[in-house]
């Protein structure tokens, strides 16, 4: 079985790459071939050079267009994709915490995707999602819609229907830039008008738990996978790690501060 794994770290979010490719090959799907596709401005890092890693130079755009465009960067390598059975996307300040094994790989009545539920939408309404609700956007969906909110932090599935999946919303996200429109929450919006009519094998928090002990104790047993919080001293702070401040928040005080959750 041929795994796909794309991985996009610009700017100081290259922060997080080593650790991430590191628990990757020793617990995403430990008996898979596995391709780390990687999208970074970045050149100095050892493991770039490893014959797994097949990497594409971008730019910084700055925000939204970082995230907007992920689809229209993900078909950059569309031949690579095209080569394995399953491509994955992940956020790049995930890691890997425990095994996670073929239960997450989709199955054809599951529309051969797979997302991950958002931890914040557990107990709302759907009233109450943050689905985009400019009828002038392709990611629209109206009020009483929708089933469920899915991050955009983890997407993966069948190659032909990840390829699928991110040619419409390449297309429907330069329709949108075209029309002066710029979705709510950028991908994540797109992705959920997406799967709005279809069935993908939905993961619960112990598949994308966020690193704090609040999420931690809400899982059932030991996180597979973490989501580490972009805003800790460790990474210099969330302005820093944005590039939005070259000033690390990172010193004793800092620390202090953020384990009592005075951040």
């Amino acid at each position: 079985m041929k795994i796909s794994i794309l991985y996009i770290a610009t700017g100081r979010y290259i922060a997080f790459w080593d650790d991430f490719y590191k628990s990757a090959l020793k617990n995403f799907l430990p008996q898979a071939e596995k391709t780390f596709v990687v999208f970074t401005d970045a050149k100095c890092e050892k493991s770039f050079s490893n014959k797994d890693v097949k990497l594409f130079a971008v730019e910084r755009q700055g925000f939204p267009l970082d995230t907007l465009m992920r689809f229209k960067i993900f078909m950059r390598a569309q031949e690579i994709l095209r080569d394995c059975d399953y491509a994955f996307y992940f956020n790049a300040n995930i890691v890997f915490n425990d095994v996670v094994g073929v239960e997450i790989l989709p199955s054809a009545a599951e529309d051969g995707l797979v997302c991950a539920l958002h931890p914040c939408m557990r107990k709302r309404d759907i009233y109450t999602y943050p689905y985009e609700r400019n009828p002038k956007s392709l990611a629209c969906i109206n009020a009483g819609e929708g089933r469920y909110y899915v991050q955009g932090a983890l997407i993966g599935g069948t190659s032909a229907a990840f390829l699928k999946m991110t040619g419409e919303l390449l297309a429907n996200i330069d329709e949108d830039l075209q029309n002066g429109v710029v979705a709510q929450w950028h991908d994540e919006s797109h992705l959920n008008r997406y799967i709005l009519y279809k069935k993908p094998k939905l993961l619960g928090l112990e598949y994308l738990c966020p690193d704090t002990a609040k999420y931690r104790s809400m899982c059932r047993g030991k996180p597979k996978i973490l989501l580490r919080e972009k805003g800790s001293p460790e990474f210099g702070g969330i302005d820093f790690i944005r590039g939005k401040s070259d000033v690390r928040k990172d010193s004793f005080w800092h620390r202090l501060k953020w384990r009592l959750g005075l951040k």
